[in-house]
């Protein structure tokens, strides 16, 4: 039983952190004024953007934890076993590139209000998750679980497309939608 506590409360501590990170990350890109606005439709980071900093701020926050404790491995393996240090290098990669390309991500889209900043954030999004576990996988001639699979690829089909199609994104990052909706109202 004592276990499962140790469990929840280190849960409920990495939730925590990641809220408060979440928070703070999210009043500070609101700092930036939308690109674009209209009376009736909503612009600015607010709504289901939160949501996805949310998972950018964890899912970075992962990475950083897997790099910090890969670096330790990677040193003794260059030293030990240097043949290996290539193999070694593909199992941290992925870590690796959402902690870069996540924060990346991450500043552009909280602090620049530019209608590239989108698909900017799109192509970061698929390289850092399935373009990265897809290398990985063809570097050791593995293939993703279906549930990793599912859950990354989810991930970032999901989230491209509320990027593409979201009046808020569109206002917000200034778009040619974003344009036409701050205009005539319609979302269409």
């Amino acid at each position: 039983m004592k276990e499962y506590i140790g469990i929840i409360g280190v849960a409920a501590g990495m939730a925590i952190v990641i809220i408060a990170l979440t928070y703070g990350y999210v009043k500070w890109a609101q700092r930036y004024a939308p690109a674009l606005g209209h009376s009736t439709v909503r612009s600015g980071i607010g709504g289901a953007l939160i949501l996805f900093f949310l998972g950018q701020i964890a899912w970075v926050l992962r990475a950083l934890w897997d790099v910090s404790f890969a670096l330790g491995s990677l040193t003794r393996i260059a030293v030990a076993v240097p043949s290996k240090l290539p193999e070694a290098l593909m199992v941290v990669m992925p870590s690796l590139a959402a902690l870069i390309l996540g924060a990346v991500l991450l500043w552009e889209m909280g602090s620049k209000r530019k209608s590239y900043v989108l698909g900017e954030a799109i192509v970061l999004l698929w390289l850092m998750g399935p373009v990265a576990a897809l290398a990985q996988g063809a570097y050791f001639n593995l293939h993703l679980a279906t549930f990793s699979a599912v859950q990354i690829f989810g991930w970032a089909v999901l989230w491209t497309a509320y990027l593409a199609v979201s009046p808020r994104c569109a206002l917000t990052y200034g778009t040619k939608r974003g344009a036409r909706i701050a205009k005539s109202g319609r979302l269409l």
